[in-house]
């Protein structure tokens, strides 16, 4: 029988560059389709004895890089819904304190968790149920929750910080 190594290399040689123009012409991103193909052949290594058994390996890695293209779809997916809710507060993404993870430190631990997953995690709202133990629906209303939660922090955030700037105005003409 032939061993994990030798396979994975001769799978590797061998559909590489045909995983590469396949997800090319989807992505039309030189960078990005080799980030899906390294990703596709991580995958690969990770479930060997599958990949291995499967009666058709290249179909599987063409199944995989797929699934692995709707990931990345659904990231940037994500990461424009929670841009949107920053503009729909006329909130610059720019103007927030640190990264995505900062902007969850002022709700509570339920909401940070829930959008963490979502939005950070990129976990699907299925997966976020099946994950917390709960049923999709009760995810969904969880997540809408924990949205509105975050842009009442984040409109706060905004009077607070046009509240100060208006004081430091003040401040300083009165001396």
């Amino acid at each position: 029988m032939i061993s994990n190594n030798t396979f994975l290399e001769t799978l590797f040689m061998d559909n590489y560059s045909y995983i590469k123009s396949l997800v090319m012409r989807i992505t039309q991103d030189a960078h990005q389709a080799e980030d899906i193909v390294h990703d596709t052949f991580l995958e690969a290594l990770k479930a060997i004895d599958k990949v291995k058994d499967h009666p058709h390996p290249q179909g599987w890695l063409v199944v995989t890089a797929r699934n692995i293209r709707l990931r990345y779809y659904r990231k940037a997916q994500y990461q424009a819904k929670l841009l949107d809710v920053l503009k729909t507060l006329n909130i610059d993404s720019n103007d927030m304190d640190g990264d995505s993870a900062n902007l969850l430190k002022g709700l509570n631990l339920d909401d940070q968790k829930i959008l963490t997953m979502f939005y950070l995690e990129q976990m699907s709202t299925r997966e976020i149920a099946e994950a917390l133990g709960i049923k999709e629906s009760t995810a969904r209303s969880r997540l809408s929750r924990a949205r509105k939660h975050l842009e009442i922090m984040l409109r706060l955030k905004k009077i607070i910080r046009i509240f100060v700037t208006m004081c430091n105005n003040l401040s300083s003409g009165w001396h």
